[in-house]
This record gives C-alpha cells, structure tokens and sequence, in this order.
C-alpha cells in the first residue's frame, strides 16, 4: 500500500512539473496513458525543448526503460511457464512499483504470472488520473522545485528498495549498482549511470548466487 500512494503521489508530481514547462492536460494525460513509463517521462521533461528534439527524447527514453531488461530476468522464472499472449500483455503494464510489487508476491507465494497483469491495471488507472490532477494543480502549485517535486523520482525508487531489502545479501550488489552509477553519472553524465548501475549490480548478485 505505501508503494501505491508514493505512485500516486508520483503522478501528481509528474503533473505539475508537465504543467510547469508548457503541456496541455491533454497532452500531459495522452502520455502518460501512451507511454506509461514514470521514470522516462520525467526525463523527458527535464530534456524538453520547443520544439522538442524527437531524437534525443528518443533515445534518452530508450535507455532509461532499458532497466527493464533486468526487472524480465527477475521475474522470467514464474513468467516461463505462461503463454506469450498471457505474458506479453502484462509486460506492458511492468512499472516500477508493479514489478517490486509482483516479485515480492512471487518470492512469498503469494501471487502468480496473472499478479503483475491485475496490480498494472490498478496503477494504469492510478497513474493517468494522478498525471490529470497534478496537471490541473500546476498553476496553483506554482513553481514545482520548490516543494521538492522534481526529488520524486529519487524518493520512488528509494521506497522501493527498501521495501525490496533482504537484509545483508543486498548489501554486496547494492554497494556495486551505487558505486558504479556515480562513476558512470560522472563521466558519462545522465541516464547511462541507471543501466550501468543495474547492470553492475544484477552480475554482483547473480555471482553470489552462483558462488
């Protein structure tokens, strides 16, 4: 429930700050149904231009929800055993919060493939109608860094972690996606240090598997 009302909230920051550099609410709405893709979105806002530059949105976009790669491989062990036409229509609907939600179900036995399809739906709905409320606040909210909205996304994906921790075993992988990330972030600059930081971390995790 706490991951559900941070995405809440999470959309609502979404809003404003869409509201904040010049898009309709209708045009803040239709992405948000379209694309659904919290974290992406909000990197392209930060990257708007007018016009804006398709290429780089693109691009930066692609690599951001690259992370994605790795949240298929978590769960691919109970997706296996589902049909690609009861499988891939899920997938659509893995977002940050859905997929943290369904591997925590998947690890407890408490859920199977079908637990991402009805917990993306919920957040679906949840995120569209949050995108139009925060849109609609915008003008009211005023300047949206000044109450701290453009730290949502750290603050997200900080809940989600630690709603995921396992105690001392993450201890290794997290310090590697951490370290790894800000080498990256410093010489490679923004949304390249989020793959490079998951990827260092899944092989860190995966080694203490094997080993």
């Amino acid at each position: 429930m706490p991951i559900a009302f941070g995405g809440f909230g999470y959309g609502i920051a979404f809003g404003v700050l869409a509201a904040d550099i010049g898009l309709s609410w209708l045009e803040a709405v239709l992405m948000s149904a379209l694309i659904f893709a919290g974290a992406s979105q909000l990197v392209a806002l930060q990257m708007w231009t007018n016009p804006p530059a398709a290429i780089a949105l693109a691009l930066a976009t692609a690599v951001v929800n690259a992370r994605h790669l790795l949240y298929g491989a978590a769960i691919h062990p109970w997706f296996r055993r589902l049909r690609w036409f009861q499988s891939y229509p899920s997938l659509f609907f893995m977002a940050d919060g859905t997929w943290a939600l369904t591997l925590e179900a998947l690890r407890n036995n408490r859920g199977n493939g079908a637990f991402l399809l009805g917990a993306g739906l919920l957040t679906y709905i949840e995120w569209v109608v949050s995108t139009g409320v925060g849109h609609a606040l915008g003008k009211a909210v005023g300047a949206p860094q000044a109450l701290g909205l453009d730290f949502m996304l750290a603050a997200f994906m900080s809940a989600l972690m630690v709603a995921l921790w396992r105690g001392r075993a993450d201890v290794a992988p997290a310090a590697a996606a951490i370290i790894v990330a800000y080498i990256t972030h410093s010489f490679a600059g923004a949304q390249w240090h989020i793959i490079a930081g998951g990827v260092a971390g899944a092989l860190v995790g995966a080694w203490r598997h094997v080993d």
